[in-house]
């Protein structure tokens, strides 16, 4: 139909492709938001399983508006309490936080939202 209606504009029938950046920019703004989030006393203990598992399936359905599946809760899991233990500085690596382990998780399940992954 090109030729009798004329070629359809590209951004209209493309879909968006993610970059490095605006995943690296969306993953940024995500922990900033979580990091306020979790600045309260309810996050001033380092995660558990059982308390990174209720924590992920809350956000999950609060950032998803459905239910996590048990894979899904596994993998928030594991970056709260395994992934997130250490950082590293320009001088050393050193235990994260308990509050940053929080951000860790929450902009995990954050990012990984529907409208981020096209």
């Amino acid at each position: 139909t090109a030729a009798t209606f004329g070629a359809a504009r590209p951004r209209w029938y493309e879909e968006p492709a993610a970059s490095a950046v605006s995943l690296y920019t969306a993953y940024r703004v995500a922990f900033d938001g979580c990091l306020t989030e979790s600045s309260g006393a309810r996050f001033a203990e380092a995660p558990t399983p059982e308390s990174a598992a209720r924590e992920c399936s809350a956000w999950a359905r609060r950032f998803w508006s459905r239910d996590a599946t048990p894979e899904e809760v596994a993998a928030c899991v594991g970056v709260a309490t395994t992934a997130s233990a250490r950082e590293a500085t320009q001088e050393r690596t050193i235990e994260t936080p308990p509050a940053r382990r929080w951000a860790y998780a929450c902009a995990s399940v954050l990012t990984s939202a529907g409208f981020l992954t096209y």
